[in-house]
């Protein structure tokens, strides 16, 4: 029905046209924005991405690894087999303008920076514990206030 709608109507969000947009932007908006969940049918994962569970499902519940060719490392998922070959194999590293911190990949810096440098804090809603990085935040709320 998706692609009968994109096909006959040109509808506008946020004065965008959806024709413009594509289908695959419009059907992640649509998933981020209207909370649209897509549910693990082996255990309890959601995804607001089809593509995500599908990856999920993947590296989960079906031991798909990805392989280094050059030591025994194995990844769950293509990028992160790639992150292992640029840092250990190839030596990339990303350095910190503000201090010597070093770190493997951009996104490891970015939260270096934001929580050293700019003082980013997040905080629990369920209790007063507050994190310096988001997945410190997620690991806290899955371990002490799971089924909230």
């Amino acid at each position: 029905m998706l692609d009968l709608c994109m096909k006959e109507l040109s509808l506008t969000v946020s004065n965008v046209n959806i024709r413009q947009l594509g289908k695959q932007n419009f059907n992640s908006i649509k998933s981020e924005h209207k909370g649209v969940k897509y549910n693990c049918e082996q255990c309890e994962y959601k995804a607001t991405r089809k593509s995500e569970l599908q990856k999920h499902i993947k590296s989960k519940h079906e031991g798909v690894t990805f392989n280094c060719e050059q030591c025994e490392y194995k990844a769950n998922w293509k990028s992160l087999l790639k992150m292992h070959i640029k840092s250990v194999h190839e030596g990339v590293t990303y350095n910190c303008e503000q201090c010597e911190y070093e770190a493997t990949n951009k996104g490891y810096l970015q939260e270096h920076i934001k929580s050293k440098h700019e003082g980013v804090e997040y905080y629990c809603d369920h209790c007063e514990y507050k994190a310096t990085q988001k997945g410190n935040l997620q690991v806290h709320i899955k371990s002490k206030h799971k089924g909230m």
